[in-house]
């Protein structure tokens, strides 16, 4: 098989501005193609619009549970605000885009060589942040994956690597790491449309399998103008601030 750039984004939030500053930076990078790992609503203002790029941009798109929330499937539990901009959301698309977002695989396997997954590979929900999820995590991948060496992850909005012999979260600028073939790895290339590793600019990432590296990249966009479309819709003002915070 040949050698791939697989560009990666994750957790968009609705955050247009942020998607379409990540796009333009993954085609400077080169990619070849767009790997989507879910949540593409929810938060922010525009999510017909982050839909409609996103089917347009990426070849591979999963579901991840916020775009549940906008469809109904709704938690019991779940703070009011995020209920409140699920319902805002879905009334924001259309019947043919609910349907694209309702048809999304919760999981795929992408050319035989990278498992992607919203929350883990054990479980959709599952946050990778507590030391037996990512135990089970790495699990899943040499039981129930086995072959497969490279596991996308989103959920948790923050860019990690991790393998058995190590977990790395300190990505807020531009790092390439040489991986190790053979050794199972969870990658999270960090949230297009709201970070919260204290660091505000958008996060995205390069797998090239070629030279077998994963690079993470933190991309300035415009947080001022997403901040305004959160208020003029009347969604909760958190969700604006929080992204100039990056928390």
């Amino acid at each position: 098989m040949s050698p791939k750039r697989y560009g990666i984004i994750s957790d968009l939030h609705s955050n247009v501005e942020g998607l379409r500053s990540c796009l333009a930076a993954l085609d400077e990078e080169g990619v070849d193609e767009v790997l989507c790992l879910g949540d593409i609503v929810g938060y922010n203002a525009k999510p017909a619009e982050c839909l409609d790029l996103a089917v347009e941009r990426c070849s591979h798109i999963i579901q991840g549970n916020h775009d549940r929330y906008l469809l109904g499937e709704i938690p019991e539990r779940l703070k009011e605000s995020i209920v409140h901009v699920a319902k805002w959301g879905g009334e924001q698309l259309s019947d043919e885009q609910r349907r694209k977002l309702k048809d999304l695989p919760e999981t795929k396997v992408v050319d035989d060589r990278v498992l992607m997954v919203h929350g883990s590979p054990r479980n959709r929900d599952e946050y990778l942040l507590t030391h037996d999820a990512i135990e089970g995590g790495l699990k899943a991948m040499k039981g129930k994956y086995m072959g497969l060496y490279v596991c996308f992850f989103g959920h948790t909005h923050l860019p990690f690597l991790i393998c058995d012999e190590e977990v790395r979260a300190d990505f807020k600028e531009k790092t390439t790491i040489k991986l190790e073939k053979g050794t199972p790895y969870l990658l999270n290339a960090g949230s297009t449309g709201q970070p919260r590793d204290g660091f505000p600019l958008a996060g995205c990432g390069v797998f090239d399998t070629g030279e077998y590296t994963m690079t993470w990249l933190r991309v300035e966009y415009d947080i001022a103008k997403t901040q305004g479309e959160v208020m003029a819709a009347g969604l909760d003002d958190w969700f604006a601030y929080r992204l100039e915070a990056g928390k």
